[in-house]
């Protein structure tokens, strides 16, 4: 290859990376063939079971099965935008109801391509069966930053009525009684503070984590930005914003209403990052301001 065409190559990956195009391809380790993945999706995920292999983006997802077939569907035909997997490899979609103060509510699940529906927790972080389909985990708040490990025991019973949830209702008078509006948008460790150029709070976090609203607001930008990635913004009231960064999926579109716990984004890898993490940052008129504070 001549310096020209590696240069003219060079520059059509920077173009490709600052306008945030991918391509993805699925390869054979065995023999290291690779076949390029159509589509423009911004998120990938394997099941549990098998190899079956769900691609998204904002506006489809497809499911390639064990055989290669693919299983097309808008997302406006899905019941709702968050995403699980049952330990049998099964596919589920639905709403997921704000996750303030946590674990108080629970969903129904529609399982792609059946009738069949699933009933699951507003659990915070990494939503996920055991491999026995016997439980089922997740993250609850306690506060507007802490958290805890929740362990389900699926098919036991009756819905919990939150109302006679003491737990519940002690973890949503601790939120209350914080004078601080923000929540923490995931669940993970802090790994970075807002201090010299760094503008933002780094939460480390699983790829494919749902990322939440700190606040009620309105979405005002979704898109991708250099070294930020994909991000999901929302203006909160009195000229507050917040910024999720490095994000894999948006959940949400520009002009949704949204309410403090609401998903809004997949965490993920995009932008200039060295591993799966959410750049959380907040801005008041355009300064940049500390979230932790907020």
């Amino acid at each position: 290859m001549s310096a020209e065409s590696n240069e003219a190559n060079l520059e059509r990956a920077r173009q490709a990376w600052n306008a945030g195009d991918l391509e993805r391809y699925l390869g054979v380790t065995k023999t290291g063939a690779m076949t390029l993945v159509p589509g423009a999706a911004t998120f990938s995920e394997w099941s549990p079971v098998g190899h079956a292999l769900l691609l998204r983006s904002a506006d489809a997802i497809t499911v390639i099965a064990d055989d290669g077939t693919r299983h097309n569907v808008a997302q406006s035909l899905l019941p709702g935008r968050v995403h699980a997997w049952a330990a049998d490899g099964k596919l589920m979609f639905g709403t997921l109801s704000a996750t303030v103060p946590g674990a108080n509510a629970f969903d129904k699940f529609s399982v792609l391509g059946t009738d069949q529906v699933a009933t699951l927790p507003n659990v915070l972080g990494v939503r996920s069966f055991s491999p026995d389909g016997r439980f089922f985990v997740g993250t609850s708040r306690t506060g507007n930053y802490p958290t805890e490990l929740d362990v389900f025991q699926c098919g036991a019973g009756d819905e919990p009525d939150a109302r006679v949830d003491t737990a519940a209702r002690a973890r949503q008078a601790r939120i209350e009684a914080d004078p601080r509006r923000f929540v923490r948008p995931t669940s993970g460790a802090i790994v970075q503070f807002v201090q010299g150029s760094h503008t933002g709070i780094d939460i480390s976090a699983p790829f494919g984590s749902l990322i939440v609203a700190s606040d009620d607001g309105v979405v005002d930008d979704v898109g991708w930005v250099p070294v930020g990635g994909r991000r999901v913004c929302v203006l909160h009231a009195g000229g507050l914003e917040s910024c999720d960064y490095h994000t894999s999926l948006a959940l949400v579109n520009i002009g949704d209403h949204v309410v403090r716990g609401q998903p809004v984004a997949l965490v993920g890898l995009t932008g200039l990052t060295t591993g799966p993490h959410v750049h959380w940052e907040a801005r008041l008129d355009g300064t940049v301001v500390d979230p932790l504070q907020r």
